[in-house]
């Protein structure tokens, strides 16, 4: 998780190949598989972090149901 971080905290400006839809779907899945809350809300929060750097328009609330994970 380490790695996620720092590649969170580095990208400072929007991705020039961005994400896609089914991108966000397959990790929101991959979240929402995965065991123990604590650390599906820290993959959730950091994603949320990067997807926003993305995309102005990333629907965090969306995102968050998808991950069974709860609104902040």
């Amino acid at each position: 998780m380490i790695k996620l971080k720092s590649l969170i905290n580095e990208t400072k400006q929007p991705l020039n190949e961005g994400f896609s839809r089914q991108h966000y779907e397959a990790i929101a899945k991959i979240i929402k598989d995965t065991p123990g809350s604590n650390i599906k809300e820290h993959l959730c929060d950091e994603f949320v972090k990067l997807f926003k750097k993305d995309n102005s328009r990333f629907d965090e609330v969306r995102f968050r149901k998808a991950c069974d994970v709860k609104e902040k």
